[in-house]
């Protein structure tokens, strides 16, 4: 009876570490989600994920696209800022940036965190639109900020003024003036 019973307690225990580790290993998806062709004719776009601490545009738990290409999509899944997109993402038939699409989509919880919806939406990607990825290096134009022959021309700041940098795509600027 002793060693039915031990035999009962050790096979309830691995039994009980299998379902753990197999709900630890689940991928993150959507609970549901809704992919449609984008019928209206506006041209308006939105798209994104509920965000903790922004404006509550989108629900908790919650992805919502209008209008959006798939590289939108992608671009939000990934990351990626909208004016990288043409930069970091490449390849792909031309439908993904041409034909607009609606997704709504929910998390089985509410609590769902931002990078944890992002990996969702990444596996709706897969899931819906077959994507898959290759990451390649690709060279690319850059600037290099080096001392001039005659060495540096910069003067040391007396800190009455606070330096501030800033810029646009293409530009930076930066002051340290009085």
């Amino acid at each position: 009876m002793r060693d039915g019973m031990r035999m009962f307690i050790v096979a309830a225990f691995l039994l009980s570490l299998a379902v753990i580790t197999a709900a630890q290993n689940k991928p993150l998806t959507f609970e549901v989600a809704s992919v449609r062709a984008h019928k209206g004719l506006d041209g308006s776009s939105f798209g994104g994920c509920y965000r903790a601490g922004a404006i509550a545009v989108v629900p908790k738990g919650r992805c919502l696209f209008r209008n959006a290409s798939v590289r939108n999509i992608i671009a939000e899944a990934y990351d990626i800022a909208i004016f990288r997109i043409d930069e970091l993402i490449s390849g792909g038939p031309n439908w993904i940036r041409d034909d607009k699409y609606d997704v709504e989509a929910k998390a089985e919880n509410d609590s769902a965190t931002e990078s944890e919806l992002k990996v969702m939406t990444q596996a709706l990607l897969a899931e819906r639109f077959k994507l898959a990825l290759r990451e390649i290096t690709k060279d690319s134009a850059g600037y290099a900020l080096v001392v001039a022959r005659n060495g540096l021309k910069l003067k040391p700041s007396d800190g009455s003024v606070r330096p501030s940098i800033g810029g646009n795509l293409g530009h930076i600027s930066g002051t340290n003036r009085h």
